[in-house]
């Protein structure tokens, strides 16, 4: 069976101009859509003038989405919740807002404990058993999370590799 022969196509003035005035406002697959290409060609082509390219859904951020996002964390919405709202990945609400100086209100994007794990932080305090003990019990969390939630929760605990809680410091 023969290969198929590619030949290569150059690039015309005019397909380079729509690839500069629409690279900020199209994605690259609307691109190669618009201009017969692969998505590799307009990909190397545009790289080769020295422009960026979006590869997702939505390529840049509008002035309108930016202040909305601005209000959303204003008004204490979860980045999950923008997210939703913008319809756009999390990571993308997480990037544009640290790039925009917005900072979220603390705990909008951790997830919250429940009563029951509460309570198994204080009994594994109380009975002086180690972090790790609670984590391997049902405790689906981190190591920084449990002794962030047992600061919050007034209890303490020690340096030591065992990381037994201090109920001294606690008391």
């Amino acid at each position: 069976m023969a290969r198929k022969k590619f030949h290569k196509i150059l690039w015309s003035s005019e397909e380079d101009k729509v690839l500069v005035d629409s690279a900020n406002k199209l994605t690259d697959i609307d691109l190669a859509k618009l201009l017969n290409r692969s998505r590799y060609s307009v990909y190397q082509r545009a790289k080769r003038l020295g422009i960026l390219i979006a590869k997702y859904n939505k390529p840049t951020w509008s002035e309108a989405e930016n202040q909305f996002l601005e209000v959303l964390a204003d008004a204490g919405c979860s980045q999950t919740q923008a997210s939703q709202l913008l319809n756009r990945p999390r990571t993308s609400i997480q990037a544009q807002a640290l790039q925009l100086g917005i900072l979220w209100p603390l705990g909008s994007y951790r997830r919250a404990y429940r009563p029951d794990e509460d309570h198994i932080i204080k009994e594994y305090a109380i009975a002086g058993k180690r972090i790790i003990d609670a984590q391997a019990n049902g405790l689906r969390r981190s190591r920084s999370s449990i002794k962030r939630r047992s600061k919050e929760l007034g209890i303490t605990w020690t340096r030591s590799r065992l990381g037994r809680p201090n109920l001294k410091k606690a008391a």
